[in-house]
């Protein structure tokens, strides 16, 4: 080899990679003998360096490297016209989920805690963890400190079950310890597609990146390119702005507990007990009821059309029931206070296990979608990745041409 040559290459192949990605649910990706039409009829796919067809590829041969690296798993929304139309049933659309969760388990810091929300064995683990922190919180408020009385008489008033500046205290350390881990795993993400693009490489401003990202975040517009499963853009929406919901209420009520006796507002006593009609609550209340919709029609979907619905892994049932867990013991928490029974002391500890698992899982689960796929998109805008023009020669183009 000639001394200004460049070097080959190094190209690292792990055989261990096969098995972890049907562990991800991609069990039929050996079917596959690469004839391509899974690119051919995707809707999302940018027409050079096509996807599904190359991450079925990397996948068979055990290239994790650019499995980890690949934005292009990021892009794809799961619409599944590539498994509908797949001659051999090699489900492409579960491969790349595969490699979403492969990348999750990947960049998770620290890695191992990536394991419990994904694998079945660890379950009890994963109940734990969030039991133990809501356990210390209510230890640390009553026996050591004496602040509470245990279940205490008249009014049902959670203030008095366990004081809004503990549970704040808590709710604050957990979720700045989660954030950390976030921005430390996103981070490696974050590098690890940048060493995908050749030095010299003209890249959009990150600014703009990130705006134009946020409006296809906010209005789920790639959505849009799903037919077969094209039902999903609306559930999507619905779990995703009721949670959104949900948090502004969460968020809304710590400002009442918390900055309101600052400023010297008095607010329903600086109360984590709101009156049903209190702003806060409605809010609260219609995300929850979102969540909750959305849930049923994604579930409903799986259950219905279960080929064409993509995988349900133990990882989609685990963030779908701990969702749903959330939602539902908070409305019957909701539900037992103002009927005044006081089962909704102890209903109120267990919402509050969900509570904190959603925030401990975060990084580590299906959860985290919320900050790859944000950052893969952007990082497709500053490279000019995007899907081919919807138009030839200035001209709408036929969609059933796209999906021929």
């Amino acid at each position: 080899m000639a001394v200004d040559e460049p070097m080959p290459e190094i190209i690292i192949s792990d055989p261990d990679v096969v098995d972890r990605m049907v562990g991800f649910g991609a069990e039929t990706l050996r079917r596959c003998y690469q004839c391509g039409t899974c690119s051919v009829v995707c809707p999302r796919t940018p027409l050079e360096d096509a996807f599904p067809r190359k991450e079925m590829v990397w996948a068979q041969w055990g290239l994790v490297d650019r499995l980890a690296a690949n934005a292009d798993a990021w892009l794809c929304y799961q619409c599944n016209d590539c498994i509908t139309h797949c001659p051999v049933d090699a489900r492409p659309g579960d491969v790349m989920a595969a490699s979403r969760d492969l990348q999750i388990q990947t960049y998770a810091v620290p890695q191992f805690m990536a394991r419990i929300p994904n694998e079945r064995r660890y379950l009890a683990l994963a109940i734990l963890i969030p039991a133990a922190i809501v356990g210390l919180m209510l230890l640390l408020a009553r026996v050591v400190f004496g602040d509470g009385i245990g279940v205490p008489e008249g009014d049902i008033l959670f203030e008095h079950f366990i004081g809004h500046g503990w549970l704040d205290a808590v709710t604050l350390t957990l979720v700045g310890a989660v954030g950390v881990a976030a921005v430390l795993g996103l981070r490696k993400f974050w590098a690890a597609l940048g060493s995908t693009v050749p030095a010299g490489t003209d890249r959009q401003p990150l600014v703009p990146a990130l705006t134009g990202t946020a409006g296809e975040v906010l209005t789920h517009e790639g959505f849009d390119d799903c037919t077969t499963s094209h039902v999903r853009r609306g559930s999507h929406m619905a779990m995703f702005y009721g949670f959104l919901g949900l948090i502004a209420a969460t968020t809304g009520a710590a400002l009442y507990t918390e900055i309101f006796p600052i400023l010297g507002i008095e607010w329903h006593d600086n109360e984590l007990s709101l009156p049903i009609w209190d702003p806060v609550k409605i809010v609260g209340n219609l995300g929850g009821i979102a969540l909750l919709v959305g849930l049923a029609q994604t579930l409903s979907l799986r259950r219905r059309r279960p080929l064409v619905s993509g995988k349900s892994s133990y990882s989609d049932w685990f963030f779908s029931g701990l969702l749903a867990l959330t939602a539902l013991s908070g409305f019957a928490t909701e539900i037992l206070r103002y009927a005044g029974v006081r089962i909704a002391y102890p209903a109120y500890a267990v919402h509050l296990i969900f509570v904190f698992g959603l925030f401990a899982y975060f990084p580590f689960s299906k959860f985290s979608h919320a900050m790859y796929r944000p950052a893969a998109l952007a990082f497709a805008r500053q490279i000019g990745r995007r899907k081919p023009s919807m138009t030839v020669a200035g001209q709408p183009r036929d969609r059933e041409v796209v999906s021929a």
